[in-house]
């Protein structure tokens, strides 16, 4: 009975999710509920911190914890803040004060295996991501009808490796990720389009708000079904509109960190006001015109609009919030400095070795997997990130008394030396984890071995403060 009427709760929050469990009147329905059914409500602070004890059932957004409970135990209290700049890099923290970690549904580890003192009294919390909320920014320009060079149209291809990418189950991380899509130019504009009509774009731009990925994957790929190769690439103009959603749209209400994912395979072009040389004109550099002055008179709109794009890239970043993942298709080659550029202004650049440029390197030789594998590393940087920010404060956490562990194991804060190295016995061994600070954030940092475990996929990451720290 009692737990139909917590999952009655849940249902009547947020038309039939309960996406953030922290909410106000949320919290205040589900601990009432919680004491109701036996459970024992701790201390609740002002910013929805709380401690539920056995008994009690919560949900962060669309899934459960570990076990589904809050075990008995102490509140995630507020503490000490850590003094702006530097990076710890002994695994420590500031003397005074605790360190900031993301409040956790999720039971305790029953056993934290390699602690060095079996006598001490650890505080553990486990580290969540924050969610993860990436706008698709898709060209469907006429150039993806090409069938260069995969033997059929590009768009096909596209498609078809989104379709594998966003159908793998373990590519949600546990749902905190949500995707969205905006197309650009506007699906309506016809293939057989004229000058302006090309580069139209909607007034209402997103044609799948941003929402988890679950549920919007399917609708995702019926879109992209429905939709036919047009027009040229309007792409500072979508972007434009990525930054109105973000900053004044449905995408201001998203709570976690924001990105765009810009994928095109061509140069952004459809800027009228723009007169460039034969080395700037699209149409020269995709091979559609060898005559001089391809881009003259009415032809301007084939110009690469280069700089604003990227400073419409850079006000997503600056203004928005919201950095910009790059992934270019075959055909961009020409246009690869520019989207150099992009990927900078980006702030989000591809890790080595999948794009040594800044934006995500795609093959052209590997076909369609080779596609869906670039979309499954992109969705995993940012749900299996070894980088992973920290919101909450744990306390008693100080320096030479912190521990971090990966499923319920102790990861040693120093890594291998490298023997045999010349005055390899003065220099510090490498650090298997970090936590870096400045201003007022928080980073922890995995690096090595350790961060490839995290990237292929784990249960848990904890902080656990009140221990000497595992060397």
């Amino acid at each position: 009975m009692c737990g139909e009427q917590i999952q009655l709760a849940e249902n009547s929050v947020s038309s039939g999710v309960l996406e953030r469990w922290r909410a106000p009147g949320a919290l205040a329905l589900l601990c009432a509920l919680a004491t109701a059914c036996g459970g024992k409500v701790g201390d609740i602070s002002g910013d929805g911190a709380s401690d539920l004890a056995t008994g009690g059932r919560t949900r962060n957004g669309p899934h459960d914890g570990a076990s589904g409970d809050l075990a008995a135990g102490g509140t995630i209290a507020a503490g000490g803040t850590l003094a702006a700049g530097g990076t710890i890099a002994t695994g420590g923290l500031s003397q005074t004060g605790g360190i900031d970690v993301s409040e956790s549904p999720i039971a305790p580890c029953e056993f934290i295996a390699g602690l060095e003192n079996d006598t001490c009294t650890p505080t553990t919390v486990a580290v969540q991501r924050p969610p993860q909320n990436v706008l698709l920014v898709l060209d469907k320009s006429g150039t993806l009808a090409d069938t260069s060079p995969y033997g059929r149209p590009k768009w096909e291809v596209l498609t078809a490796a989104l379709n594998e990418a966003l159908n793998e189950d373990d590519l949600y991380g546990g749902d905190e990720l949500s995707l969205g899509l905006m197309l650009f130019p506007a699906q309506e504009v016809p293939t057989a389009c004229m000058l302006d009509e090309c580069c139209v774009m909607p007034e209402y731009p997103i044609n799948v708000e941003i929402g988890p990925a679950r549920e919007t994957v399917p609708v995702i790929l019926d879109v992209l079904d429905a939709t036919d190769p047009s027009g040229l690439t309007p792409t500072a103009a979508a972007l434009e509109l990525a930054q109105m959603y973000f900053e004044s749209g449905a995408g201001s209400m998203l709570e976690g960190e924001s990105y765009v994912l810009l994928v095109s395979d061509g140069g952004p072009n459809c800027n009228s006001g723009l007169a460039c040389s034969d080395d700037a004109c699209t149409l020269t550099l995709d091979g559609v015109c060898s005559d001089s002055g391809c881009c003259a008179d009415q032809n301007s709109l084939w110009c690469v609009d280069s700089f604003n794009t990227e400073d419409r890239i850079d006000d997503l970043a600056t203004m928005a919030d919201v950095r910009t993942l790059v992934v270019p298709l075959p055909g961009f080659e020409p246009y690869a400095d520019w989207y150099s550029d992009f990927a900078a202004a980006g702030r989000a650049p591809a890790p080595e070795p999948y794009g040594e440029r800044g934006y995500w390197d795609v093959s052209a030789d590997g076909g369609r997997r080779a596609l869906a594998d670039t979309f499954k590393r992109v969705f995993r940087s940012l749900t299996r990130s070894c980088t992973i920010p920290l919101t909450k404060d744990l306390p008693g956490a100080s320096y030479g008394f912190v521990n971090v562990a990966i499923d319920c194991i102790v990861v040693p804060r120093d890594g291998a030396r490298l023997e045999g190295a010349a005055g390899a016995e003065t220099v510090p061994p490498p650090r298997n984890w970090s936590i870096e600070y400045a201003n007022d954030s928080r980073t922890l940092k995995i690096t090595g071995a350790y961060c490839g475990e995290v990237q292929k996929g784990v249960d848990r990451i904890d902080i656990i403060a009140g221990c000497p720290t595992s060397s």
